[in-house]
């Protein structure tokens, strides 16, 4: 037969070698603007994001673990604050540390990555800030609703 298929070969299609990182990446300045709107978990949504462009899955996962983590932290924190003390510092004081984290952190491959694809949209990171509040609000008003007010 001169048509003989071999099932067992490859195809001889060419497929284009795709690098370790597609898109995007978001700016230390980013993930704190994120964070500051949003809490923690919208900076280390945009840290994750970072990750999964880089190809890094174990380090994304981590990112997401730590920005719950690091919410439910907070928000432990605030119920707990002194009067004294301003309502603003807890805000500035993780936003500080997740942006100095964003810093330290994202080099390498990141660094390349920035340099070939750019940044991602500072809009688009405000949004997800944004987004993330409206989301803490939604579930503390529904808690607060659920629960009532036992005082």
């Amino acid at each position: 037969m001169p048509f003989e298929l071999d099932v067992y070969q490859p195809p001889k299609a060419e497929v284009p070698a795709s690098s370790k990182a597609q898109g995007k990446v978001y700016t230390p300045p980013q993930v704190g603007i994120a964070t500051f709107l949003g809490g923690p978990i919208a900076g280390s949504l945009l840290l994750a994001s970072n990750y999964a462009t880089l190809g890094r899955r174990s380090a994304r996962t981590q990112a997401l673990v730590w920005g719950v983590v690091g919410t439910a932290a907070a928000l432990a924190v605030a119920l707990v604050l002194p009067k004294n003390i301003p309502h603003s510092s807890l805000p500035v004081t993780y936003t500080a540390a997740l942006y100095h984290f964003a810093k330290t952190s994202q080099v390498g491959d990141y660094q390349t990555r920035l340099a070939t694809a750019g940044r991602q949209s500072h809009w688009k990171a405000v949004g997800i800030g944004v987004a993330s509040l409206i989301t803490l609000f939604a579930l503390f008003t529904l808690y607060f609703m659920l629960v009532g007010n036992d005082s």
